[in-house]
């Protein structure tokens, strides 16, 4: 396809010949009121302003869909919302649905809650032309944690979780997952891939992603914030203290599902991967996951062996450590 780029009023406009987008960002809306509108504004003063907003709204209760229908009819060949007829009752789900929706070269995913900086789009795209486009290609970048009122609580996200961003080995990547949602773009040779493969067993959609692009093509990052993931107290998904949350899953102390519990999803998540992708993994990937899908039947000692030659670790010391002990357990 051919392109024109425009540059006016320091705002760059990208624009198809064609009338199409070659942006596209998916909304995910649930009860949102509150928040929603600072979130569309923001993505409405971004630096790129030639994108499409698909938003899909599960079933909200409050005057979410109504906030959405004004922004609708404001900027009516910008926005298309949906609403679910059924709710799906999480947000992976209803990612996974605007993936369906999704036909741009280029795909953003998009909180209600957060606040994207001006220049969001344009740094994302910028890192995401830097690699081949005949492969599948994610790229996210940092993000700062801030408070309802939008006060920032720590300017980067990647330091306060002892990220290391420029480990993204195949290995790692079925263990832990560095990749947050809303700071990511996916090129269409990643959606293509992905978009039909949504399962009961997925984790969550991101995680998945950063699984497909880690296997079969590239993981870019932009070691920057470029938005506001803002902490409330209704968060599906949230930012919490590094330490704190670690020795709450550990200890599995007021929460729902601890370490050992998050361990064994990612062993049936592993599953899932093999059985989606397995006509295109190589015999030494399929062999790597098969382990890791089947580490809770192997022997103490073996355990041990495998994880440590394909790979499968988490990053932080902490985290690699309390991985290994529940490893060790006889009945993990």
């Amino acid at each position: 396809m051919c392109f024109l780029y425009l540059l006016t009023n320091e705002k760059q406009c990208v624009k198809l010949i064609d009338g199409d987008y070659m942006i596209q960002i998916l909304l995910a809306a649930y009860n949102g009121e509150r928040y929603i509108k600072q979130q569309l504004d923001s993505l409405f003063a971004q630096t790129v302003t030639d994108f499409e907003l698909i938003v899909r709204d599960d079933c909200s209760t409050d005057g979410t869909f109504a906030i959405l229908s004004e922004y609708e009819k404001k900027y009516p060949e910008k926005i298309r919302v949906y609403r679910n007829e059924t709710p799906y009752g999480n947000a992976k789900d209803n990612f996974f649905r605007l993936m369906q929706d999704a036909d741009a070269d280029y795909i953003l995913f998009c909180d209600q809650d957060d606040v994207w900086m001006p220049d969001k789009i344009e740094k994302t795209l910028a890192k995401m032309k830097m690699y081949p486009q005949n492969m599948p290609v994610l790229v996210h970048t940092d993000l700062s944690v801030a408070d309802k009122h939008l006060n920032i609580k720590k300017r980067s996200f990647f330091r306060a979780q002892h990220f290391n961003v420029q480990n993204y080995s195949f290995g790692s990547t079925l263990a832990q997952n560095n990749v947050t949602g809303c700071t990511m773009m996916i090129n269409r040779e990643l959606l293509n891939l992905v978009k039909n493969t949504n399962n009961s067993d997925i984790i969550m959609h991101d995680w998945w992603l950063a699984a497909a692009a880690a296997t079969f093509g590239k993981i870019g990052v932009v070691n920057e914030p470029t938005m506001l993931y803002r902490q409330h107290s209704q968060n599906a998904v949230g930012a919490k203290g590094f330490y704190s949350a670690f020795f709450k899953k550990l200890f599995k102390i007021g929460e729902t599902i601890g370490i050992s519990d998050t361990l064994k999803r990612t062993f049936k998540q592993s599953a899932a991967f093999l059985n989606a992708f397995s006509d295109r993994l190589s015999l030494k990937q399929n062999n790597a996951i098969q382990n890791y899908a089947n580490l809770p039947n192997l022997p103490v000692s073996k355990r041990l062996k495998t994880v440590i030659k394909y790979g499968f670790l988490k990053q932080s010391f902490l985290k690699k450590t309390a991985m290994l002990l529940h490893i060790c357990m006889p009945n993990m």
